[in-house]
């Protein structure tokens, strides 16, 4: 049970999520006062229920630690600038570069898939090329 991690099924998130959509049918006027709680219950349960449709189980113990994935831990460094870099590769819905988080269908991320420590990438971005060197690459 150590070994599986469940994407998109984390109480905060679940919490978080809810209290939005709280504060949004309270502005949009869907809900009055007094079945305020009802409705956003019935609303939310309906959002959770499709989030959990496509949540999905991985099996962490079948992933490579040393190749870059789904899920993958990734420090490297741009060659050009010597700046080093730490990203998460994770599914596109997920994505957000504040938290170091890359999407796996984003340019970089693409490049990324199924290489290893030690590799270095070229990746056409909107800006020109970069040259990235993979440092470490873990789970």
């Amino acid at each position: 049970e150590e070994k599986l991690g469940i994407i998109s099924n984390n109480a905060v998130f679940v919490q978080l999520v809810g209290f939005f959509l709280y504060v949004f049918l309270l502005q949009a006027g869907s809900c009055k006062l007094e079945l305020d709680a009802l409705c956003v219950l019935g609303v939310f349960h309906g959002f959770k229920q499709r989030v959990l449709e496509f949540a999905r189980v991985i099996d962490t113990s079948r992933l490579k630690a040393d190749t870059i994935a789904l899920l993958s831990k990734v420090v490297m460094t741009n060659l050009t600038t010597g700046a080093q870099m730490n990203y998460t590769i994770v599914s596109p819905h997920e994505a957000d570069l504040r938290e170091g988080k890359i999407s796996i269908k984003s340019p970089i991320g693409q490049a990324l898939l199924n290489k290893k420590a030690g590799d270095i990438v070229e990746v056409a971005v909107p800006v020109g090329v970069l040259k990235l060197r993979i440092d470490s690459v873990s789970l």
